[in-house]
């Protein structure tokens, strides 16, 4: 039942939500796409992530940042997440409880391999205000 309810209150959030899309058609050579959208329900930070790598993709590397805008400028990370994968998929889906009010970022920073071990990195970002 609990997961019914927090896989209701993240369709609804992603209905009123606005996200952002990385889309790797020629930004990138090892990664085929990457997804991510921020969104608040309450004070709840609801994060996702989905990266794609390309055919040969054997690796990825993948940091995943939570971070609230300071008001000096720059941001100070809530929360990170870290992942190792071995394969061409990354998926992250958390969530963060009791965030003050305020600007936040999802930001990812991720290298990917091939079976070569040739290796390139990327990053992305999407905002929302708690």
């Amino acid at each position: 039942m609990k997961k019914r309810i927090v896989s209701l209150t993240l369709a609804l959030a992603l209905v009123f939500s606005l996200s952002v899309s990385a889309s790797a058609a020629a930004r990138w050579d090892q990664i085929d796409d990457c997804n991510m959208w921020l969104v608040f329900s309450g004070s709840t930070a609801l994060c996702n992530v989905t990266m794609t790598g390309k055919v040969g993709t054997s690796m990825m590397r993948v940091t995943v940042y939570l971070q609230k805008e300071k008001a000096s400028g720059g941001y100070t990370n809530v929360e990170t997440w870290y992942e190792e994968v071995h394969g061409a998929e990354f998926e992250l889906d958390q969530s963060v409880a009791n965030c003050s009010s305020g600007n936040y970022r999802l930001y990812i920073s991720a290298r990917v391999y091939d079976s070569k071990g040739n290796s390139e990195g990327m990053t992305a970002e999407t905002f929302a205000k708690c």
